[in-house]
């Protein structure tokens, strides 16, 4: 979880800048193979770990990720939600932008509607009666 969802003083927050923080804790894991605030083969108490998300710096990539790597990750974990990177922003940077390239996969079309999810709420509840005659 972000630090502003432990530690938001009933200040309003925008929920989709938690789910770039995760972006980048996550991104950051697979590389380093383990979570990024807990050791390998270490156990944590979950209130150390809270402790480091709300009051530590956030974690550092390793030295031998690229420049564009640890750039990312960074703008992903800023304490500060409203410094934080937004996904559109994301799209955008130069690391997502080489790795498109690299994998040929063009130039991406940004917008500002979320157009690759669900359309409506109409379709969610499709979604839901279909999951609940599948279980009957």
């Amino acid at each position: 979880m972000s630090p502003e969802k432990f530690d938001s003083d009933g200040k309003d927050y925008n929920v989709f800048s938690g789910d770039v923080w995760s972006l980048g804790l996550t991104l950051m894991e697979l590389y380093i193979g383990h979570y990024p605030y807990m050791q390998p083969g270490k156990e944590s108490e979950n209130k150390s770990v809270i402790w480091e998300i709300c009051f530590e710096e956030p974690p550092c990539m390793p030295e031998d990720a690229s420049e564009h790597f640890k750039d990312f990750i960074q703008c992903c974990l800023q304490k500060d939600w409203t410094k934080r990177w937004t996904a559109l922003q994301l799209l955008s940077h130069p690391f997502i932008i080489s790795a498109r390239q690299n994998v040929g996969l063009g130039s991406i079309k940004l917008g500002t509607k979320r157009e690759n999810s669900v359309q409506s709420i109409g379709e969610i509840g499709d979604l839901v009666a279909v999951r609940k005659k599948a279980r009957v």
